[in-house]
């Protein structure tokens, strides 16, 4: 098939004082084997090499850097608004994307363009401390489904789509103000796809089953670095605001209202118990998270409530030793 007959997908990199990182997402969104790519990344006025490593890869590549610091939202949306691509993928500059993503993505996107909102696909963690990646799916999702499900399914964590695993068209991304909304500065990704989603309920979501992305996690991620209570608050506002554009009937958007309750106070006990480092940090953070949960108990986030409780307060020896036991080993 001639380059030219498919249409032209962006892979926008945002970047800020990353360049150790920065070389492997570039050179895996340059090894795609996509015929019509378009590779453009926003220098976020980094102070490190980021500049002379982008200009070594002269054309393969567009560019453009800031003089003064943006914020996260300007800079993902400086992407968006430099795209030539009928498509958009957003891929952090610390993440990597396996040679056939763009191609597997496209080839269900073109299936049945009118009835799809977006496509995902499946995604991989791979930790700094570790060498092999593993999958970041609970669950594998249905390959089609409502925007309205896929939505409520993901408040249940039973949805994972982050950025670089997801293409969605350009220009529904603009017509919907870019990543610029409701003042979220943490939750940019997740806001982007209930919006699109949001455009026209009768249409799907479609995912994948093949892998197509890996997260990197390391010190430097956002999510590790950001307040819990940033977190939790923007969270909580998304699905308030989802369930109104979505035009959910009130059973459907209680019921995400709920999810979103247990979604919250699940996500706040991990991320405050993967920063602990010795015995005092645990009892402060699991302090701090009582307060911020006991805001959002109902009868579908308690048994979730006490399950995360159960977790980290029992140690895994503990665990593991009641396991043998119920097996009668």
């Amino acid at each position: 098939m001639r380059q030219l007959s498919l249409p032209k997908v962006t892979i926008g990199i945002p970047t800020r004082n990353r360049v150790g990182l920065l070389e492997r997402s570039l050179k895996s969104a340059l090894d795609q084997d996509y015929p019509n790519l378009d590779v453009f990344v926003s220098d976020n006025a980094s102070t490190d090499s980021t500049g002379e490593l982008l200009s070594s890869f002269g054309t393969a590549i567009r560019y453009v850097s800031s003089s003064e610091t943006l914020t996260i939202a300007e800079n993902w949306n400086r992407t968006l608004d430099n795209a030539q691509g009928e498509y958009f993928l957003l891929l952090s500059d610390d993440d990597f994307l396996v040679p056939s993503a763009v191609s597997r993505l496209m080839e269900t996107f073109l299936r049945d363009p009118g009835s799809v909102a977006l496509v995902y696909g499946k995604s991989e963690l791979l930790r700094e401390t570790e060498g092999a990646a593993v999958s970041a799916m609970w669950t594998i999702p249905p390959e089609s489904e409502p925007v309205s499900e896929f939505i409520l399914q993901s408040y249940k964590s039973r949805r994972y789509y982050p950025t670089g695993a997801t293409m969605c068209r350009t220009s529904e991304m603009r017509a919907k103000g870019g990543y610029s909304w409701g003042g979220f500065g943490l939750v940019l990704d997740m806001a982007m796809v209930v919006k699109i989603c949001s455009m026209d309920t009768l249409r799907r979501v479609v995912f994948v089953p093949h892998v197509v992305f890996t997260s990197v996690v390391h010190k430097g991620n956002l999510s590790g670095s950001a307040g819990i209570l940033e977190w939790s608050d923007e969270i909580y506002r998304l699905s308030r605001m989802a369930a109104g554009i979505l035009n959910l009937p009130p059973r459907s958007a209680k019921e995400m209202l709920d999810c979103a309750e247990a979604y919250l106070i699940r996500f706040v006990f991990y991320l405050a118990m993967s920063r602990r480092r010795t015995l005092g940090d645990s009892v402060s953070l699991l302090t701090y998270v009582l307060r911020i949960s006991v805001r959002h108990l109902n009868a579908a986030s308690l048994p979730v409530f006490v399950r995360m409780l159960l977790k980290y307060l029992i140690p895994n020896k503990i665990i593991g030793r009641l396991r043998i036991i119920k097996s009668g080993q």
